[in-house]
């Protein structure tokens, strides 16, 4: 669309718009002409005027009178040909007041400020957007700022002090008593986790136990897919009695992908003596979808880990 603004005004705009039309030195076509006050219109053209166009389009203004009217009764005879076309609509003439309460102003602008770029003015289409935005910025990500005060995305923090991801939680529990008087291990308690999203898990676990037997150790054990032991626990409890049973746990960090299985085991280190255990309790939430290589550099051997007692290993 193109806009023309001349000091002229006329009482026939639908008149003027068909003798403009029907101009052959003129190629675009004339839409509307608002009147815009103080004894000036606009023209709205579909395309911008060459110099002759412009100049033929003036020279029709400066020309311009109204056509004279005709008797608007319509022929007798014509009276017998009428349909049911509708008339054309009226031309529609704007008030200077009515455009400034229905449209913007070309020169008007939207700019994105502080965090939003982008933007400009009305005479085009236009676009806001993030400050270093990135079309697909990934899974755990976060619009903040870096170390040097550089906005964009970002990794969510993770680790114990800063909060980070609680997700993908699985737990187990068997709270009854169980026994055995096998000095092989016994399964008390297995979890077979979901086929888990690749990262850094936290695996916690604790149970009751105490043994028929003063003299002898108490066995227990944690294993992560039978073949890595997450704690040992040898213990020689003082007192046989289930009122004097004791409590052992901990937790060990390991970077998990798939289905896993994590078992609370318990065995008598003496043929004949019998080991107790209830209350038994495995646990499994990720803490970084991003730690997806950290192995401890110290499995856990023959040592407790968080046992309420120490104890001889016999």
């Amino acid at each position: 669309m193109a806009f023309y603004v001349r000091a002229f005004t006329t009482t026939c705009p639908g008149a003027l718009i068909d003798s403009i039309n029907d101009n052959v030195n003129i190629t675009p076509t004339l839409v509307q002409i608002i009147s815009i006050g103080d004894g000036n219109s606009t023209f709205d053209f579909t395309a911008t005027l060459s110099g002759a166009e412009e100049t033929e389009f003036d020279n029709v203004l400066a020309v311009w009178v109204c056509p004279a009217e005709t008797d608007p009764s319509p022929n007798p005879v014509d009276n017998q040909n009428f349909d049911d076309t509708e008339p054309p609509a009226e031309d529609v003439i704007w008030s200077s007041e009515q455009i400034t309460n229905n449209f913007a102003p070309l020169t008007r602008t939207i700019t994105g400020t502080k965090s939003v770029s982008g933007g400009g003015d009305l005479t085009a289409d236009r676009t806001v957007e993030l400050v270093n935005d990135q079309d697909a910025p990934g899974n755990y990500k976060m619009y903040a700022t870096n170390g040097s005060g550089t906005k964009g995305w970002y990794d969510q923090p993770s680790g114990g002090g800063g909060g980070g991801d609680f997700d993908e939680f699985d737990f187990a529990e068997s709270l009854p008593w169980s026994d055995t008087s096998s000095t092989s291990y016994q399964r008390k308690l297995r979890l077979t986790t979901s086929s888990l999203p690749a990262g850094l898990y936290r695996i916690g676990w604790s149970y009751r136990f105490h043994s028929s037997s003063t003299s002898y150790d108490y066995k227990g054990r944690v294993q992560l897919n039978d073949n890595i032991d997450l704690m040992i626990h040898r213990q020689e409890p003082q007192d046989s009695g289930t009122d004097q049973s004791l409590r052992a746990g901990g937790f060990a960090y390991y970077s998990l992908s798939g289905v896993n299985n994590i078992d609370i085991d318990f065995a008598s280190s003496k043929s004949g003596k019998v080991a107790f255990i209830a209350e038994a309790r495995l646990e499994i939430w990720r803490v970084d979808p991003s730690n997806t290589t950290y192995t401890p550099g110290d499995v856990p051997g023959n040592h407790g880990s968080g046992s309420s007692g120490g104890g001889d290993d016999d």
